[in-house]
């Protein structure tokens, strides 16, 4: 599972807009998106909306991240907000909404630091308890390029089991999973 961070910022906006003011807009685009994507294929959490700018973490399954990875990988999200919610009418851009302000891959530590600064924003919260939780939960599986693999704890076990049974037949390592899961069965099976 990886995570990066996503701030975006209205491009060529047509008159001032307070994103502050569009919070629940935002968080109805996340939802829209997370329902799409319910298998944790990849999934969006708000973590901070400021007057020009969203920040966004979005989380992907895939264990590696392509060199080409993009803000494309959120563009129904960001078609929901033009079309849906009348976005278009924010920016003077035709075809291109937002600004990509930062994009990059996030490691345990800052995500982990990320999300407790979540948990401590109650309205943020409390609309993406689901997400941030199992997030919480999974965020020492976070893959990261800096950090080395270490041993897994018993927890994180149960915790990364828990989502293969849940997810076994969602997302692009369905495949992997069930054979993966196929593999623990038989080991645990000489347990019983």
């Amino acid at each position: 599972m990886n995570a990066v961070k996503i701030v975006l910022k209205i491009k060529s906006p047509s008159y001032e807009v307070d994103l502050t003011q569009k919070t629940e807009e935002i968080l109805d685009a996340v939802n829209v998106f997370n329902d799409k994507y319910r298998d944790w294929s990849k999934r969006i959490i708000v973590t901070q909306v400021k007057k020009r700018a969203m920040h966004l973490i979005m989380v992907l399954e895939k264990s590696n991240i392509a060199e080409n990875l993009s803000v494309r990988e959120i563009r129904s999200f960001i078609h929901y907000l033009r079309t849906d919610k009348g976005w278009s009418a924010y920016t003077r851009e035709k075809n291109k909404m937002f600004q990509t302000v930062e994009f990059y891959t996030l490691d345990r530590d800052i995500l982990s630091a990320v999300l407790c600064k979540v948990k401590s924003d109650t309205d943020l919260y409390n609309a993406q308890q689901e997400d941030v939780d199992f997030l919480d939960e999974m965020e020492e599986t976070v893959s990261s390029a800096d950090t080395p693999d270490v041993d897994m704890e018993d927890d994180d076990m149960l915790t990364v089991l828990e989502y293969m049974i849940k997810t076994k037949t969602k997302g692009a390592k369905s495949l992997d999973k069930a054979e993966d899961l196929l593999k623990i069965k038989a080991i645990l099976s000489k347990w019983l």
